[in-house]
């Protein structure tokens, strides 16, 4: 069994157990779900603001972007008989090299301890580092070796680690994604099993009782109703209707990892939302519909994201919402997704110096932040 020391992955838990462990819990986030919007909202958008809860996402190796640390060092030759040799045990220092390689990544980190169905008696090596509550970070493998050696050796090391690595990463994700393809059905089935279990509990309280359950109203707006002098009514006002609350623009790319999630979500709060797969029906031309979204929307939610900046459609999006902001009307709520400020300032500082959210710090926090700021809070 290798000692722990050394920083092994994919060795500190069972990946189909964890998965199922997890994927366990969708009844109960289900049964969270309000009753009236459970029964209120169509099926996929519920489905989709249940999956982004649950959808585990595959470690991706960025190994384009590679970086390293270089220092001197001691390193302890006492299991190298070419080297060192006595009766006596070591540790027996000499002159070395530590070279830290960072190689970034995406995916949920905890998937580097979990070891995958098809695994090797060899495990991988190295630190993983990255930020509470982020789908990113890198994986720092240290090298060390004698000064004399050069650095072919450090290289060598790498490399056989990394190809280790590599058939870690692609069984993983294998095996996560054919999971993932199974949460839709499973949230389906957890909805329908509410729905059920609802509706039964409501026939069985109308024949004890024999008469019909009605939507109760709230007693506040009953008394407020009685108590409120008669006025005037108000006069119409100048601000211009809006068929949608939010237009949401994004890249096709980041529509099931979270441009389909946020929609859902952002419905569920109530808000008229213009996205495509709730908008656009069969024959519906795409140009037309986008321009009227886009023109009918009080709101323009971009998610800016990697593969948003190098499209051209998107662009030209975004390009209308900032048209419409010329006018001194706030339109435009950004939202990052898989990129920082840094990143978005190469392509527009303009947009970089905007106060927006990050999908990083999670779902519920994006939709708090808008909704705020929809708010006017």
């Amino acid at each position: 069994m290798p000692g722990r020391s050394r920083n092994y992955l994919f060795y500190e838990g069972d990946l189909d157990a964890t998965l199922r462990s997890h994927f366990s819990k969708i009844q109960d986030r289900v049964d969270a779900i309000p009753e009236a919007e459970l029964f209120r909202e169509d099926e996929a958008a519920l489905v989709g603001l249940v999956q982004h809860d649950f959808i585990a996402f595959p470690l991706t190796l960025d190994e384009a972007n590679l970086s390293m640390t270089r220092e001197e060092t001691k390193v302890d030759v006492s299991g190298d008989r070419s080297r060192y040799f006595s009766m006596v045990d070591g540790p027996h220092y000499i002159a070395g090299i530590r070279v830290r390689i960072s190689v970034p990544f995406r995916g949920d980190p905890i998937l580097w301890k979990l070891k995958p169905s098809h695994w090797t008696s060899v495990l991988p090596y190295g630190e993983v580092l990255s930020r509470h509550g982020e789908r990113d970070g890198t994986l720092e493998v240290t090298i060390e070796y004698p000064a004399d050696m050069g650095p072919e050796e450090a290289r060598k090391r790498f490399d056989e680690n990394m190809q280790t690595v590599r058939f870690y990463v692609e069984n993983q994700r294998k095996q996560v994604e054919a999971e993932n393809a199974k949460l839709p059905d499973l949230i389906r089935s957890a909805l329908a099993s509410r729905k059920a279990k609802l509706q039964k509990h409501r026939d069985g309280l109308e024949r004890a009782f024999g008469v019909p359950i009605r939507s109760a109203t709230p007693t506040t707006q009953i008394e407020s109703r009685a108590t409120t002098p008669a006025t005037k009514p108000a006069p119409k006002s100048t601000t211009p209707q809006h068929q949608w609350d939010v237009f949401l623009s994004h890249a096709s790319e980041d529509k099931d990892d979270f441009a389909r999630p946020l929609a859902a979500a952002l419905k569920v709060k109530g808000l008229h939302v213009w996205f495509d797969e709730f908008t656009l029906r069969v024959g519906d031309s795409l140009r037309r519909s986008i321009d009227k979204g886009l023109a009918g929307a009080q709101f323009g939610i971009v998610l800016i994201s990697p593969k948003f900046l190098e499209k051209e459609w998107p662009q030209k999006e975004l390009d209308a919402l900032m048209g419409r902001e010329s006018q001194g009307v706030k339109v435009i709520l950004p939202v990052w997704h898989n990129v920082d400020a840094a990143y978005v300032r190469k392509f527009s500082p303009l947009l970089a110096d905007r106060l927006a959210s990050s999908s990083s710090r999670g779902l519920a926090q994006v939709v708090a932040d808008l909704m705020a700021a929809i708010r006017g809070e």
